[in-house]
């Protein structure tokens, strides 16, 4: 029994049998070393994976576009124009100056519709297509602010209706315009949903009954006619050619001079120009019939 005792205080003490007390057996050291090391390798192909997707992560990061800077100052270059002044024939409907949009609330504090006069004179030469047609366009929205698309961001935050602040919109370049059909007499055509509507039969190749189907396709075609390209998700939406070239814009509404009552009365003169954005010929300042 004595013998049994002094065996086990000599295992628990040394933690081997014969080995002396704070000391290994010999080539345990060896196996911890190797056991450790085959760990190490078994980790390798983990660790190799996730180093490179942490380096795509941060590539992808750095490959994206800064945040826009909108620019404050009123453009010089291709100005934000009336539409209501340049072409009495387009009905402007402001909506967004109204509390009746999917914000709730006015978030025009006029009710003003501007556009670049490129765009707008891509926009009357549309408005000379229709009327010859017995048609005429609604406008619902051209220029805005880009403070009210953050604030519309802030309230949908879907890239498909609205753009992402940190990238700016077309509207914000005064490039983009939001319309519809009318009668001759103003009467709102049938078209596939209402203005800013968020159903899936907004989509500009929604499949949808006439005569809203027959209505969508007639503006399509003379939007395009003019450089004025749908967006997919919204049969209203449409961007003029060239609108990457202007800067986003974050000038208030009222801050934009009113056209005075002379370059109102030559604005048709104007929307006739042969190059869109370019001032009128001496013909067409002598009042001589537009160019088309």
């Amino acid at each position: 029994m004595v013998a049994f005792l002094v065996r086990r205080d000599r295992l628990c003490a040394g933690g081997a049998e014969g080995a002396p007390r704070g000391r290994s057996r010999p080539g345990t050291a060896r196996v911890r070393r190797v056991a450790r090391s085959t760990r190490i390798h078994a980790l390798w192909p983990a660790i190799v994976v996730l180093a490179a997707v942490f380096a795509f992560l941060g590539g992808c990061r750095a490959a994206q576009p800064a945040d826009v800077v909108p620019v404050l100052e009123v453009p010089i270059e291709d100005p934000l124009v009336d539409v209501a002044r340049w072409d009495p024939r387009l009905r402007v409907f402001a909506v967004y100056a109204t509390p009746d949009n999917f914000v709730g609330e006015a978030l025009y504090p006029v009710p003003r519709i501007l556009l670049r006069r490129s765009a707008l004179v891509r926009l009357s030469r549309v408005q000379d297509r229709l009327a010859s047609e017995g048609f005429g366009l609604v406008v619902y929205d051209g220029y805005r602010p880009w403070a009210v698309t953050k604030r519309m961001w802030d309230v949908i935050g879907d890239p498909d209706y609205v753009a992402d602040p940190r990238r700016g919109s077309r509207h914000n370049r005064g490039m983009a315009v939001d319309v519809g059909l009318v009668d001759l007499a103003g009467a709102l055509l049938p078209m596939p949903t209402p203005f800013d509507s968020f159903r899936p039969e907004a989509a500009a190749d929604a499949d949808v009954p006439p005569p809203g189907r027959h209505n969508r396709a007639r503006l399509i075609e003379a939007m395009a006619a003019e450089g004025l390209r749908v967006l997919s998700s919204e049969w209203w939406h449409f961007d003029a050619d060239g609108w990457r070239e202007r800067e986003v814009l974050d000038v208030a509404l009222t801050a934009v001079p009113l056209l005075s009552d002379a370059e109102a009365t030559r604005a048709g003169y104007l929307a006739g120009a042969s190059d869109p954005g370019q001032p009128p010929s001496e013909a067409q300042r002598a009042g001589g019939a537009p160019s088309r």
